[in-house]
């Protein structure tokens, strides 16, 4: 399982040693800097602290559990920042790619465009956490689909997240606004977004199960 598609934040954990040491052994190839090599060790560092906060307590405190799911937030960031750039870099061979545990490049030798993935839809977990699952509206299995999250439902859309399933878990804050789109991507295509999930809407009281065309 890739790292990008690893929705359990355990298995997150035990994955991350092994990122954080083949990225900084090929930071040259990827093309990372240290200062982002410095800032992926401290979310590391952070993230397993709060990890190790929750599983100590043997309860989910609130307050740990947020900063846990804001920490985890903001590495699942970090490490789909790098898989897109990686990605997109074809100098960066497909076994480096493997070494970091990211999806290889797109397959080429395909003319077919990505298609707009549709019926897009979530269902709550806990309170904090829900999983999504979309069509893929006629997209190839190798397609890789990018997560879009907004605070606002129409700007500052920022890819949170890309997976080639058609499902994926996630974690907010309840009651502040989020919204959520998903655009398939093969090879140099990127359809357009599916239709909007509304976590917990603007104003709303941090229960919402909506949906936006």
């Amino acid at each position: 399982m890739y790292i990008t598609e690893m929705y359990s934040d355990v298995e997150l954990k035990n994955e991350l040693p092994n990122f954080l040491a083949q990225t900084t052994a090929n930071a040259t190839e990827l093309g990372v800097t240290a200062e982002e090599i410095d800032l992926l060790t401290d979310n590391i560092a952070l993230f397993d602290s709060t990890m190790d906060d929750v599983v100590a307590t043997k309860a989910a405190a609130k307050a740990a559990v947020s900063a846990k799911n804001e920490a985890a937030y903001t590495l699942r960031r970090q490490i789909s920042s790098f898989s897109q750039t990686w990605r997109a870099n074809d100098a960066i061979p497909n076994e480096t790619l493997d070494k970091v545990n990211v999806p290889p490049h797109a397959t080429g030798g395909t003319h077919t465009p990505a298609t707009a993935p549709s019926t897009l839809d979530f269902t709550m977990v806990s309170a904090s956490t829900f999983n999504l699952k979309w069509s893929a509206n006629g997209n190839k299995p190798a397609t890789v689909y990018n997560i879009e999250t907004s605070p606002n439902g129409l700007t500052d859309w920022v890819m949170v997240r890309s997976t080639t399933k058609t499902k994926a878990q996630l974690s907010g804050t309840p009651g502040d606004p989020l919204f959520i789109r998903i655009r398939a991507v093969r090879g140099d295509s990127t359809s357009l977004p599916s239709n909007i999930a509304t976590i917990w809407p603007l104003g709303g009281s941090g229960t919402g199960l909506e949906l936006a065309a």
